[in-house]
């Protein structure tokens, strides 16, 4: 949803949202795409064969749209009561 890169270009966070009924299945696919940090950074490596320097990746759990859909289900409930 979102990647923050320093300015030096040697690191990025990005910022995920994931589909999963829990929050457990959302970690678990964090922590799969996690693993394949280095696959990924070499991909994009590829692609950009321009840049002198791939971020070194972060990936982080963006629960914003989570937490957006909660808010709306509880506007929700208001609205019937």
């Amino acid at each position: 949803s979102k990647v923050d890169c320093a300015k030096d270009l040697k690191t990025a966070k990005v910022y995920m949202t994931v589909s999963g009924e829990t929050k457990e299945e959302r970690e678990a696919v964090l922590s799969a795409v996690q693993a394949s940090a280095g696959f990924i950074r070499k991909e994009l490596a590829a692609d950009f064969k321009a840049l002198r320097t791939v971020p070194s990746l972060t990936f982080i759990l963006d629960e914003s749209g989570v937490y957006g859909a909660r808010i709306d289900e509880l506007l929700a409930g208001l609205g019937r009561g």
